[in-house]
């Protein structure tokens, strides 16, 4: 039996492992002419992965930390550990929580949050993270944008500098969530924290019609009215969710979505759920697949 020389042995293993990593990542990322955005499946929380290239813009990050890792380890390169930017909504645990161990694992430029400012332990741990890992931080204001090329851009909508000066101080997070806009060509996806009330709280260029809309608060019956939806009007929605006490997502909001025909799409079924869009062409974002 002839042998096959041990030089050529590993040379082929060392292929293999190769072309499975490279094939690997290209499954889960886009090229540079698609934006792809991923609402991640990490459990009762919030963490969502905006993706062009080798940029990502991260929206929270969840409580658990291996499962946020996890998801980003499937949609990024493995030899990338750089983030653009974290925009964190507000300071709850289901989050933020997960910061800490991000900033262990990727270089992040840029944190666009309030100031961690609490004697809690999960502030104090924040703190201690920011510091240790020297990340710049800012506050996220209605008006700030971060751009992806010239088609694609993220907007901070909500709050203005005037209402965070008038609620400073204030107790409940929930109502000073950061609300953001994501639009590539004439498709929208809206980033809505916790917050409640929207209709009360947002300005009316965040009203417009939206393609996707992030469910508020994991579908809390504090979010979401029907006056409110019918200003949006989203095709889809997306409920960030897993196991809870809180009774997340509550039968109002399902119902209210249900009798618009507003598409539902749920992490805690359909696990990481994925929009693909396309940069260049007329071509709109298209929901190609959820991993779980």
């Amino acid at each position: 039996m002839n042998r096959v020389p041990r030089a050529a042995l590993w040379g082929g293993i060392v292929l293999l492992v190769f072309l499975g990593i490279f094939c690997g990542y290209r499954i889960f990322t886009t090229s540079s002419a698609f934006v792809e955005v991923a609402f991640l499946n990490v459990g009762q929380g919030d963490a969502f992965l905006l993706s062009h290239g080798s940029h990502q813009i991260l929206i929270d990050t969840g409580k658990d930390g291996r499962a946020l890792l996890t998801e980003l380890g499937k949609r990024m390169a493995p030899w990338d550990r750089t983030i653009d930017a974290v925009l964190l909504t507000h300071s709850d645990e289901d989050h933020v929580g997960a910061l800490p161990d991000l900033l262990d694992r990727y270089r992040v430029s840029l944190i666009l949050s309030e100031e961690f400012s609490e004697n809690t332990p999960l502030q104090e741990m924040l703190r201690a993270a920011l510091t240790r890992h020297s990340v710049r931080r800012a506050a996220p204001r209605a008006g700030l944008s971060l751009k992806f090329g010239t088609v694609a851009q993220l907007e901070v909508v909500f709050p203005e500098e005037k209402f965070v000066a008038e609620n400073e101080g204030r107790k409940e997070t929930n109502e000073t969530s950061v609300v953001a806009r994501f639009r590539v060509h004439e498709d929208t996806f809206l980033f809505t924290g916790d917050l409640p009330k929207e209709e009360l709280y947002l300005p009316e260029k965040a009203k417009e019609d939206i393609r996707v809309l992030k469910v508020a608060h994991h579908g809390s019956r504090f979010s979401t009215s029907a006056l409110f939806l019918d200003r949006i009007k989203p095709e889809e929605a997306i409920l960030s969710v897993g196991k809870n006490s809180y009774g997340h997502p509550s039968e109002e909001v399902v119902g209210r979505l249900h009798e618009r025909g507003i598409r539902i799409l749920r992490t805690d079924q359909q696990g990481t759920i994925v929009y693909r869009c396309p940069l260049l062409g007329e071509r709109g974002c298209e929901y190609i697949d959820s991993y779980l």
